[in-house]
């Protein structure tokens, strides 16, 4: 925007707000910016209209004194549904927001090219330039707009042509029509840029007969623009093709036009670049199916695009009729036709090296100023550095040539086992086609520097194996090294699983050691059961039974003549019975060795209890602290015997009404304790075994054999406590 029209537009927004008026031309709204745009100011603008469709409501152009403007309408809303974008400003004014649309959208069907309008509404900052957002729209009659002025590259470029009309003089390059809309895309060539032509309604104008055709365009320009309204490009749009006129029609045979060299297609001219068709020859060096082929001629190589399916073969002689363009940093044809004209020798590939193309001299500014390779059949040799396939379903073989390195290039359908198995280190010789990447974009602001170079493969044929790798390639040493850890990991595997049985079999042999002690110390604790007995029956139940029989002798020999006294000897042989009865019944107690069944010892207690009562009013209560412990069966088995035992002298001597049992479980042993209300005794003063009393020194010998402690507590007329303990060495000695 130049000084000017600045200082006007901020002369037109002062008076605006100083007098409350309206906007009033199209360029005073054109002329703000996007801030000012968005406070809604009015605007009551008159115009003849140059672009609008037919029965639509997306909008049209409004122009007046030559400048074009948008005027809108309409959005969508989340709900699917349009709302006016002078809806709040209705609704201000206190109008029916929906009847208001409705009314402004009839309105807008009825807009039609040539028309001249005044619009009321509002600024808005639109998508990329100020619009209007029409509230009223009154029809004022028919108007012929005025020609369109001439187009302007420059303001083209600049993206200033925003809705603003133009006339064109161009070379039509490609028409191609949308499957999906109605709307045909034009490629239109200018001097210096190639423009974009959208017609919304083509119908059968635009026939691709016209491509190559001078024509004149009068159409309505547009921007591409983003999220952030900037711009990306400018383009032109026409509701139909109306504003067409070919000026000079395209030749009927497209290769009926000047014949042009390879080694030079856009040579300098005063009148610039030839922008109509023209045509060249040249060998077939590679093609590619709808998409180019590359000729050569005379030492220069062209890449020619195509949408032809061919076949053509390397060594076919092609004349191509297209259109001259810069792209790539190279003059390339574009739109060709093809035909073959005969069949020649392929081209001998040119022997280099990366060097010779990334590092090239500048022989200066005489004809042949630079080496020129690019598209050439060359031949390169190297080493394979890396093989894979890439995302573009394309084989890339990365090489190395002395301190530079390239990649070939095959595609997927030509790709072979021979490439796939190709290994790392390989020596390769290959031949393709030159293609060489500038790191200057166009336009250059420089010469191009060349930085890279691919090596575009035709087959198999293209390459050659030199030398072999070596065996010892690095996938090769990677696969030794992980045979290597597999085996290490095997050794420390089998070490651990050896380590493993080695313990397995020791706790085994422990626990078969434990158990044949275990069955030793039954035997022997068996064993002096079996003498304890014998010394019982020999010392108590043989003088019982010799009792016995003296009382019977009695009883007899004063069962006449004294039958009182025969009586009273008939009570005592009856209480000698009962003796030998219980001497015969502990002894056999003490001899049991039944297996727990996995018991507990509180189980195993509780099971004995009604044993022990039988025949007895005493009150037996159990004791335990929760802890269920397993202990050996011959283990329960003799602290059974222990308990009966305190429990029978409770009951036989200690006349005892209440009797408690409680175990509990430390560190991994057991203590049980017996406790009575008995009459009790003076343990320093209880009969032994010297009175024939073997009780309380079984008990002790008994946990002597086991390796537990033993403790005893009474006095007459308190009762009696027995405790017992076990630690966990002597419950489970093979655990230790």
């Amino acid at each position: 925007m130049t000084v000017a029209r600045l200082l006007i537009c901020v002369l037109t927004m002062a008076a605006v707000h100083a007098s409350g008026q309206s906007l009033q031309t199209t360029a005073a709204v054109r002329g703000l910016s996007r801030d000012e745009a968005m406070r809604g100011l009015p605007v009551r603008v008159q115009g003849v209209v140059t672009y609008a469709v037919r029965n639509s409501i997306n909008g049209f152009i409004l122009e007046s004194n030559g400048v074009g403007i948008w005027v809108g309408g309409f959005e969508h809303v989340p709900n699917g549904g349009l709302r006016s974008w002078s809806q709040h400003r209705a609704e201000a004014d206190g109008k029916d927001p929906w009847e208001f649309t409705q009314g402004l959208m009839e309105a807008f069907r009825t807009v039609a090219v040539g028309q001249r309008l005044e619009i009321e509404g509002i600024t808005v900052p639109g998508g990329y330039a100020p619009c209007i957002a029409a509230m009223k729209i009154h029809i004022l009659g028919k108007e012929t707009p005025p020609d369109a002025p001439p187009f302007d590259l420059g303001k083209w470029l600049t993206n200033t042509l925003d809705c603003q009309r133009v006339q064109l003089d161009g070379v039509i390059h490609g028409i191609k029509r949308n499957a999906e809309t109605p709307v045909t895309s034009v490629t239109l060539a200018v001097p210096g840029a190639q423009i974009r032509w959208e017609v919304q309604e083509a119908g059968s104008v635009l026939d691709e007969k016209l491509i190559g055709a001078l024509v004149r365009v009068n159409a309505m320009g547009f921007t591409f623009f983003n999220e952030r309204s900037e711009s990306l490009g400018p383009y032109l749009q026409s509701p139909d093709a109306s504003g067409l006129t070919v000026l000079t029609p395209a030749p009927d045979d497209p290769f009926d036009v000047p014949e042009l060299r390879i080694a030079q297609l856009l040579p300098f001219s005063i009148h610039g670049p030839v922008l109509s068709r023209q045509m060249l020859s040249g060998t077939v060096t590679l093609f590619r199916p709808y998409e180019y082929v590359m000729l050569e001629n005379s030492g220069r190589t062209v890449r020619v695009n195509t949408t032809s399916s061919g076949p053509f073969s390397p060594g076919d002689v092609v004349q191509a009729s297209g259109f001259v363009e810069i792209r790539q940093q190279f003059a390339e044809l574009s739109g060709a036709e093809l035909r073959r004209i005969g069949s020649s020798p392929e081209p001998v590939p040119v022997q280099l090296t990366v060097n010779d193309v990334l590092k090239r001299v500048d022989t200066g500014h005489s004809q042949s100023r630079l080496l020129d390779f690019q598209g050439r059949l060359v031949q390169i040799s190297g080493n394979l550095q890396l093989n894979e396939v890439q995302i573009d379903r394309s084989r890339h073989l990365i090489c190395a040539s002395g301190e530079q390195s390239f990649t070939a290039l095959i595609d997927a359908e030509n790709d072979s086992a021979l490439f796939a198995n190709l290994q790392v280190g390989s020596a390769l010789r290959l031949k393709g086609i030159c293609e060489i990447s500038y790191r200057l974009p166009m336009p250059a602001q420089q010469s191009g520097q060349p930085v890279a170079l691919a090596l575009r493969l035709r087959g198999v044929d293209d390459l050659e194996v030199i030398r072999s790798a070596p065996w010892w390639t690095p996938h090769r040493l990677l696969i030794l090294l992980f045979a290597t850890c597999l085996a290490f990991l095997a050794v420390f595997l089998w070490a651990t699983q050896m380590r493993r049985v080695v313990g397995q079999r020791s706790k085994a042999l422990a626990e078969e050691i434990s158990t044949r002690k275990q069955a030793e110390i039954v035997f022997e604790a068996t064993l002096l059961e079996r003498k304890r007995m014998a010394a019982d029956l020999h010392d108590g139940m043989e003088q019982t039974l010799n009792g016995l029989a003296l009382q019977f002798q009695a009883a007899i020999r004063f069962l006449v003549s004294d039958p009182q006294r025969s009586k009273h000897h008939l009570e005592l042989s009856l209480n000698f019975l009962d003796s030998s009865r219980e001497e015969l019944r502990r002894s056999v107690w003490n001899l049991r060795a039944e297996g727990m069944n996995g018991q507990t010892l509180p189980e195993a207690l509780e099971d004995a209890v009604l044993g022990w009562l039988d025949g007895h009013q005493a009150e037996l209560q159990m004791a335990d602290d929760g802890v269920p412990l397993v202990l050996p069966d011959w283990i329960t088995g003799n602290l059974l015997l222990l308990a009966g035992e305190a429990v029978t002298n409770a009951l036989k001597h200690g006349r005892a009404s209440h009797i408690t049992i409680s175990t509990a479980s430390h560190d991994g042993g057991v203590s049980l304790a017996i406790m009575d209300n008995g009459i009790g005794f003076d343990p320093h003063k209880a009969p032994g075994s010297l009175q024939g009393h073997f009780g309380l020194q079984g008990m002790r010998e008994r946990m002597n054999r086991l390796g537990g402690s033993f403790l005893l507590e009474s006095k007459p007329g308190r009762g009696t406590r027995i405790e017992i303990s076990l630690s966990a060495d002597a419950c489970c000695p093979h655990q230790s």
